[in-house]
Formats: C-alpha cells, sequence, structure tokens
C-alpha cells in the first residue's frame, strides 16, 4: 500500500468517526435503534455501534447491494459488532 493510500484512508476514518459522533449526538434513546442506509462498507455504522455500546440500542445496516452487506457483516465480525 502507498503511503497515499494509507493517508486517504486515515482520512476517510477520520470523517466516519466524524459522521458517527454527529449521529450520536443527536441522541438515540436507550433501547433506540439506528439506520445507516447505504452503509456500504460499514464503517459508520460499526463507529456508531462502539460510540452507544452499553446503552441497549441496535444499529441496522442497509445497502442496495448484498456483497457490501457482507463485507460490513465481515468489517463488524473482526471488531465484535
Amino acid at each position: 500500500m502507498t503511503w497515499q493510500t494509507q493517508m486517504s484512508n486515515r482520512l476517510v476514518q477520520h470523517e466516519y468517526r466524524h459522521l458517527a459522533r454527529d449521529v450520536v449526538e443527536l441522541g438515540v434513546p436507550p433501547g433506540g435503534k439506528v439506520l445507516d442506509v447505504g452503509t456500504g462498507p460499514g464503517f459508520v455504522a460499526i463507529e456508531i455501534a462502539r460510540l452507544l455500546k452499553g446503552n441497549g440500542c441496535q444499529v441496522v445496516r442497509l445497502d442496495l447491494s448484498g456483497a457490501m452487506l457482507a463485507v460490513a457483516a465481515e468489517n463488524a465480525g473482526q471488531v465484535g459488532k
């Protein structure tokens, strides 16, 4: 992986984390649900779930691509979500 790709990945990850924090700050009640439409690889949903851990909330991923849902499930499995 080139250094440009590594920097790009870090910037995108930063944006995913920022977006997830924004969603959580909107206020998710205990036991609530968050729907991530167009989840892609699931990174935003995974970060939201991490931030809401222990709140009894559920994060649901939705994508038109079954292949992307499979990638999202694999990514979530790697972090235990």
